[in-house]
């Protein structure tokens, strides 16, 4: 979940213009929001309770967007939580507590 999210900032850092104008760029940041929507929907049960500061319930309506409503997303939102909301949800995913392990970052190491 996090590589994911990582690489979604790291195709954003070529800017709102880019992505607002570029449907390859569009089309792989949506790609990988859509695959990391999916993994924290997976994932929430595991890490909400040890996590709480991690609003849970934006992930898991941006995976119905991403799932349900693909044809309704505007480019524009998408960039607004892009730019506004993830860096620090990623921040607070990095330091996230998994339950028994010493890897914060990776519950597959559980």
């Amino acid at each position: 979940m996090v590589e994911g999210g990582d690489a979604v900032l790291e195709y954003a850092r070529e800017g709102r213009h880019a992505f607002l104008t570029d449907q390859r760029l569009q089309d792989a940041v949506m790609w990988r929001m859509s695959n990391f929507t999916e993994e924290a929907d997976q994932l929430w049960k595991v890490l909400a309770r040890d996590n709480p500061r991690i609003d849970w319930r934006v992930l898991t309506k941006l995976r119905q967007e991403y799932h349900h409503e693909y044809a309704r997303l505007r480019p524009e939102d998408v960039w607004e939580f892009i730019d506004r909301t993830l860096p620090a949800l990623m921040t607070k995913l990095r330091r996230a507590r998994v339950k028994g392990s010493a890897r914060a970052t990776d519950p597959r190491h559980e």
